[in-house]
């Protein structure tokens, strides 16, 4: 969760400074420890 959390802000500093590329790369990273930490939760909210 906290990665997940944390490569989401790297992705929104990205976004202000105008780096395209950094976005994508933090967000898919996010969206990786996103999905991790669903799994090990068993499967999100209810």
């Amino acid at each position: 969760y906290y990665a997940a959390e944390a490569y989401l802000g790297l992705a929104e500093h990205e976004q202000e400074e105008g780096d395209k590329d950094g976005v994508r790369e933090f967000a898919e990273k996010s969206e990786q420890y996103s999905a991790e930490a669903l799994k090990k939760a068993g499967g999100g909210a209810k």
